[in-house]
């Protein structure tokens, strides 16, 4: 009669952590979140979460592997240009890592106005309405001698 075993391996777990530097920061906090992607598959998602008050992020429960860590901002890319750093990290390498700090720059996209000339003919036709009405008590009593003389 022997002793069975079982043995449960306890996985390590990861964590990614990091702050988060730039620009207005406080303006923008509510507009910036952490995103984790796969290196493997980069179209795929891990993680997203917005960028907490005090700007330091903390994941855990990552898969081991590479991933690629990246600031978002969720103003409208027309009036904002929003660029951040892209940082590659190895969790099966080192499991619990600190990125550091994610840094970002922004710029407002001012847009010039042009200048469109206005239409000519609807010019054209109201100054001559305007005339036609400021005109018509001369041409009724043109009309009246006109009549009246045949």
């Amino acid at each position: 009669m022997g002793i069975d075993f079982v043995v449960f391996e306890r996985l390590e777990v990861t964590i990614l952590s990091g702050h988060v530097e730039g620009d207005g920061i406080e303006t923008l906090q509510p507009h910036l979140s952490v995103e984790i992607r796969s290196v493997a598959d980069p179209s795929r998602i891990e993680s997203v979460l917005p960028v907490p008050l005090s700007y330091h992020f903390e994941v855990r429960d990552l898969p081991k592997g590479k991933h690629l860590v990246q600031l978002r901002s969720g103003l409208p890319s027309h009036t904002h240009r929003f660029e951040s750093e892209l940082v590659e990290v190895d969790l099966e390498k080192q499991p619990q890592i600190h990125v550091g700090a994610l840094k970002y720059k922004i710029e407002e996209r001012h847009h010039k106005q042009e200048l469109t000339p206005a239409p000519v003919f609807p010019l054209i036709v109201g100054v001559f309405v305007i005339a036609l009405v400021i005109s018509m008590p001369r041409l009724k009593e043109l009309y009246q001698s006109a009549v009246g003389m045949t």
